[in-house]
Parts: structure tokens; C-alpha cells; sequence
């Protein structure tokens, strides 16, 4: 379950001076109703612009402004507000002197804005995806309330959530001393590959809990979807000094979440989640693929579609792609016997043989070359000898039973 689409439905009552518009999810991945009414907290005006100098927590990206940067004025009154409250624990955001009283164009705008603020902010796993709009008009100001909603009561709350979060945090960092980003980006995709389980308890995307699209799911309750897995990735990379984004789209019908991430200055593609497809029959993972490890436009494009791809970095380089890199590409210009029987010995280690290749007919002459080195005892036969085989797009795995 793939899906990252951003729902936004809107119920618009009048009443008086006072517009009302009831948002029932800003979320990436699920959609819940939230027909409570005002909250009972206020905060005050918020009519500071927002910068990197604004913490809302301590976990906090370096660079928390990639998505805030792409906004229009009306949109950055909006984020600002809306982060300063939830710096705060605020439950109200009230902001005064927007431009344009058209309740349309509020509700795109704080759309817009709230997920510009949850791409920018992935440390805010405590602020629900639900929100409420209301506009008060007079005759000496207009102002925007945005009502919030946490999962949390209080600061003390927060902050023993924010150490168990930063603990399994370090716990993944503390050993990467010493390696180059390309080795630290691959230790740390491996690892919360390998740590988390898709949550599949549902297909119903309604139906999946909020706290499985955050880091505090992904990292304390190891279960995770994607925007789950995309943003804990954005953490982690970020803590080691290495540039990465957030990203949305699709994968056919289905919304998405994955990200960009920079390597040596050049940008690539990263979507963890997709290279989970190999699964046990428990949902777990035990055999981590690469196939959309450092990819580019090109090869993303294949089966993905970016939302507004001309606000982010081009990314056409394959020099730091995860099978360029580690030497397990077969172009036509290869032995392809010697170049599998090299792999296999290489990855003798591994409960699985993963490789790219552009060879024409590559099944057939692949289980050619491991019947004849008797690949986990193919040629012999047997009940014992399983092995199961996968391939997407230029990339195949044969997972070993």
C-alpha cells in the first residue's frame, strides 16, 4: 500500500461575520473527520515570519525551509502561524491582514501551507493531520483562525516522546564514523529496512493510524507506510550532514511518498519503501533490494509520477545509482557467465543474488549460469531447493530459501 495523496474536502457554513471551513484531512496517506469543534486552547497572533532561527523542536532539519521557500506570501503568513503554534503547543493559529478574503483560496492556501509544513518538518509527529478554518470579517480586520489538534497533552508529554524518538536516532548514527555518505545512506536504508514493518493490518488507507505515517511510528513502534519511512530517512540523513527532500506522487493510482536525496552534489531518487517489496509472510523484511536506490528522473519516471516536479532538483546522474556503485551492473558489453559467477561469490554472504543488467534475455541465460554452478543447489534438485525470483524494471533478485 503505496499512498501519499493529499485529501482535502471542504463543508463551508456561514454563520454571521464568520465562515467556517471544516478541513477533514490535510494527511498524506489516511483520512479522518474531525466534527469537535473549536479547540478549547488560543493562542495569540502569529505575526512573525518563519526562518530556520524558529525551532519547533529540537529534531528539527538544519534546512527546514526547502518547502516554505516555494510558497507565496499568503502561504508563508500561513506556515508561520502554523509553526509557531505548534512550537508552542498552540491550538489555535490566528492570523490577521491576509490578502484575500475568498474562502477558496484560504483553503488551497492552508492546504498548500500545512503540507509544505509537514514536508519541511518531519519531527512533528505529534500534530494530528486534521484541521479546522475558520475567517472573521469586520470592519476594522479580516483574520484566518486554523484550529489544531496533538496527540499529546502537554510539553512534558512531548519531550518524553522527543527522547525516545532521539535515542533510536543515535542509536542508528553512532556507528558510521569513518564511512563515505554513499556507505552511511546504504547502512541507514538497510537498516530501518530491515528494523520496520510495513503496516498492512489494512487496506483501507481511512483506516490506517495516524502515528504509522510519522517518525515516531517508524523509529519506537517499528511499523510504518510510506511517508512513515520517507521521513524518517529525511531525519537520519539530515543528522549525518547529508542533503535530502521529501517527495510526493504517485505509483499508477496510488498516492506516494519517497525521497531526494544529494550525494557527492549531484540528486538522486530514494524510495525506501519500494524496496520492501520482498517480503516474508509475516510482512517482515529479511531481504533488503536496491532497485530504487540513487535513481534518476528517467528511472523513476518509469513507474512513478512526481507532484509538481519543477519545484524540485534534477536528478540525471548514475554515478552513486546502488548497482553502478557497488560494481553488480551487467551491460551488453559483459561476460554475463563471469560477471554472474563474480556477483554470486561477492554476495555469497547475502540471502539473495541482486544485480541490474540491459542484457537482452536475461532469465534465460541467468538460470543457465546458476544451474551450472549449482546455485544454492539448483542443479541438484529436490524439495529443499527454493528459490524465488523477482525482477522490476533492469533489476532481478533471486532469494535463496
Amino acid at each position: 500500500m503505496k499512498k501519499v495523496l493529499i485529501v482535502f474536502i471542504l463543508c463551508i457554513i456561514a454563520i454571521t461575520t464568520t465562515y467556517v471551513l471544516t478541513s477533514y484531512n490535510v494527511s498524506f496517506e489516511s483520512l479522518a473527520v474531525d466534527i469537535n469543534g473549536f479547540a478549547s486552547r488560543l493562542a495569540g497572533k502569529n505575526e512573525i515570519e518563519y526562518s530556520n532561527d524558529i525551532k519547533v523542536n529540537r529534531l528539527q532539519l538544519k534546512d527546514a525551509t526547502v518547502n516554505y521557500n516555494k510558497l507565496n506570501e499568503n502561504q508563508k503568513k500561513i506556515y508561520s502561524g502554523i509553526a509557531l503554534s505548534v512550537r508552542d503547543l498552540n491550538e489555535a493559529a490566528l492570523l490577521d491582514n491576509y490578502t484575500d478574503g475568498n474562502l477558496e483560496l484560504i483553503s488551497e492556501d492552508v492546504k498548500v501551507a500545512m503540507s509544505a509544513f509537514f514536508a519541511d518538518h518531519p519531527e512533528v509527529f505529534y500534530l494530528n493531520l486534521t484541521y479546522k478554518i475558520s475567517l472573521s470579517k469586520s470592519i476594522l480586520n479580516e483574520r484566518i483562525r486554523i484550529d489544531l489538534t496533538y496527540n499529546i497533552n502537554n510539553k512534558n508529554e512531548l519531550e518524553t516522546k522527543l527522547i525516545e524518538v532521539e535515542s533510536v536516532i543515535n542509536s542508528y548514527i553512532t556507528n558510521l564514523q569513518g564511512n563515505n555518505d554513499f556507505e552511511k545512506e546504504l547502512y541507514l536504508h538497510d537498516k530501518v529496512a530491515l528494523d520496520v514493518k510495513y503496516y498492512s493490518d489494512t487496506t483501507d488507507i481511512s483506516q490506517v493510524p495516524e502515528v504509522y505515517h510519522t517518525i515516531y511510528g517508524t523509529f519506537v513502534e517499528k511499523q510504518a507506510v510510506c511517508d512513515g519511512f520517507a521521513k524518517a530517512m529525511q531525519i537520519l540523513l539530515d543528522r549525518i550532514n547529508i542533503d535530502t527532500m521529501f517527495v510526493t506522487g504517485m505509483i499508477g493510482s496510488v498516492p506516494h511518498a519517497w525521497n531526494l536525496v544529494k550525494i557527492d552534489d549531484q540528486w538522486y531518487h530514494l524510495d525506501l519503501t519500494s524496496d520492501k517489496y520482498v517480503k516474508e509472510e509475516d510482512g517482515t523484511t529479511k531481504t533488503v533490494v536496491h532497485t530504487y536506490f540513487n535513481v534518476t528522473d528517467e528511472a523513476i519516471l518509469r513507474s512513478h509520477i512526481i507532484d509538481n516536479k519543477e519545484l524540485i532538483p534534477v536528478a540525471n546522474v548514475t554515478i552513486n545509482n546502488y548497482y553502478i556503485k557497488t560494481n553488480s551492473y551487467i551491460y551488453t558489453t559483459d561476460n554475463f557467465d563471469n560477471k554472474i559467477k563474480t556477483l554470486v561469490e561477492a554476495q555469497k554472504g547475502r540471502n539473495a543474488l541482486e544485480f541490474a543488467s540491459n542484457v537482452i534475455d536475461v532469465p534465460t541465460k541467468l538460470l543457465n549460469v546458476l544451474y551450472d554452478i549449482n546455485f544454492n543447489g539448483y542443479r541438484n534438485g529436490g524439495a529443499n531447493v527454493k528459490m524465488k525470483y523477482y525482477n522490476e524494471f533492469d533489476t532481478y533478485i533471486v532469494q535463496k530459501q
